[in-house]
């Protein structure tokens, strides 16, 4: 529907041992999606996605991360290295280590191409971690899990039309 501006907000619903119950959360504009969560504490839990254009074409933006501190939902600066950035999982090893994946688009070229986008969290700030590529087409990652050593995401591929899995060890 181009032209039409959709209005997402965030939803967060939290279980707690007997019922489902709805959280407020932070919109980082008017129209946002979260897609991926991970909890290092009941006080410290990384929410992902990402925010949609307001031009009427519904397309991904930016990033976007929330925290939770016990108490309430926060909106975290992330990188976004260019616009359609999207966030889709995230996965929490400590306070301090916090890996996150997506996609971004790479423009350089006269057709955008979707290329890996891995984001890591310090306890201090997000930063981009170069992830690679198979092929010039679409690179996608969709999930991620860490463990003490090695994290691993997956996702797609276009050109091998097969799943595409990264392990970061360390």
């Amino acid at each position: 529907m181009v032209g039409t501006t959709v209005q997402t907000r965030t939803l967060v619903e939290h279980w707690n041992g007997t019922t489902w119950g709805i959280v407020t959360s932070r919109n980082a504009s008017n129209s946002n999606l979260l897609t991926g969560v991970a909890a290092v504490a009941g006080n410290n839990v990384w929410a992902v996605g990402y925010t949609i254009t307001t031009d009427g074409t519904n397309q991904p933006d930016k990033t976007l991360v929330e925290h939770w501190n016990g108490s309430a939902w926060s909106v975290v600066a992330s990188p976004s290295p260019a616009s359609n950035d999207t966030l889709s999982g995230v996965a929490a090893r400590s306070a301090g280590d916090v890996w996150a994946v997506g996609t971004r688009q790479d423009r350089s070229g006269a057709i955008p191409i979707d290329r890996t986008l891995t984001e890591h969290w310090n306890g201090s700030a997000w930063s981009v971690v170069a992830s690679p590529n198979v092929g010039g087409n679409d690179n996608l990652l969709n999930g991620v899990s860490a463990t003490t050593g090695d994290v691993w995401t997956v996702g797609s591929s276009e050109v091998t039309a097969h799943t595409l899995a990264l392990r970061e060890t360390g």
